[in-house]
């Protein structure tokens, strides 16, 4: 009866081991933000207007279930600034699959000068 109880033992840690093993871990908003940026900064490269000092905005956006950034608001000085990042940006679908859970996500975006 005792090696019964041992083995039972031993099959539920077992058992237990391979379900937490298997989970997939929630990715941090602070990985899916960094994400975010790197998407954004493939969307926003060459823009077709002149550039004549570093110009910052903060983009506020989220993925909807089609995997596609959707621009909530855009916060900058430059107006033609802000048309350009809501053109490029709204409704574009990701290179990447993320499962954001409809979470907002205020990224910061530097377009500078060329060198």
């Amino acid at each position: 009866m005792k090696t019964i109880k041992i083995i039972l033992l031993a099959v539920a840690f077992t058992f237990s081991g391979v379900l937490t093993a298997s989970t997939d871990p929630e990715p941090t908003k602070e990985a899916l933000t960094e994400t975010i940026s790197i998407e954004i900064g493939k969307l926003l490269k060459n823009p077709k207007f002149l550039i004549e000092e570093d110009m910052l905005a903060k983009v506020k956006v989220v993925i909807n279930e089609d995997n596609e950034l959707v621009v909530l608001s855009v916060q900058s000085d430059d107006e033609d600034l802000e048309n350009y990042i809501k053109g490029r940006l709204n409704y574009k679908e990701l290179s990447v699959k993320l499962r954001t859970g409809q979470k907002a996500f205020l990224v910061p975006v530097r377009i500078t000068q060329k060198g």
